[in-house]
């Protein structure tokens, strides 16, 4: 449980991380985001299966929320509000599915993947992050590796905004619909891209289906004092 939450956050400062760029203006939305590997924000289990050649399994992540009680109902508590820390945390399931693996050696469609991370919500891939195989690759930082890369996930060109200065050195896109981030280390190349919808979309869904679920046990508790007879 606890991996599993931690995972969660990893997300949530991913997403937070990249707010403070002074990037280019990016208009494109989650289906105009990269493609990587064939790849893309949107896609189903059943296509990111075709292009990969690999059958996913995945792992059933908890979604964790801070919700308030409120005279109409509830409302969500986010991460930088005060209230935070101190209201109820409810962590709901069926919601997130991940995918691991860097077992990729034997698949051709993935060959010079080290590490492979995919996460599903409501069946589309809402992240992706792809680290690089070492002795696979030879670029020595950002340039280099969007030379090679960049017309392959059929972006426009000029969207990335690079801190050389950094190690290890990040580039990285804000668009209206995703985030896109390219950390180039002495020893690992990664890439990472996230639909912007993604936690907030997360939450509400965790919202709905603890209300519902909530609801639901209050209409059993109900039903039994109706059918109680002392």
């Amino acid at each position: 449980m606890k991996n599993k939450l931690l995972f969660i956050l990893a997300f949530l400062v991913f997403t937070s991380s990249l707010s403070y760029s002074q990037g280019k203006t990016c208009l494109l939305e989650t289906k105009d985001s990269p493609v990587l590997r064939g790849m893309r924000l949107g896609m189903t289990v059943d296509e990111i299966e075709s292009v990969t050649g690999t059958k996913l399994k995945f792992e059933e992540l908890v979604v964790g929320i801070a919700l308030k009680k409120v005279k109409n109902g509830y409302v969500l508590i986010s991460e930088d509000d005060p209230q935070y820390y101190e209201v109820k945390h409810h962590y709901i399931k069926g919601i997130l599915y991940h995918f691991y693996t860097n077992n990729t050696a034997n698949t051709p469609k993935l060959s010079g993947i080290g590490l492979l991370t995919l996460q599903f919500f409501k069946n589309s891939l809402s992240y992706i992050s792809i680290t690089y195989d070492t002795p696979d690759y030879t670029w020595k930082n950002a340039k280099e590796f969007l030379r090679d890369n960049e017309e392959k996930m059929n972006l426009p060109k000029g969207l990335w905004s690079n801190r050389p200065m950094e190690i290890p050195e990040v580039s990285e896109i804000i668009c209206t619909g995703f985030t896109a981030r390219l950390t180039v280390a002495p020893e690992s190349v990664t890439i990472d891209v996230e639909d912007k919808r993604f936690n907030k979309l997360m939450q509400l869904e965790a919202k709905r289906l603890y209300i519902e679920d909530l609801e639901k046990t209050e209409r059993e508790k109900l039903e039994k004092k109706k059918t109680f007879k002392p």
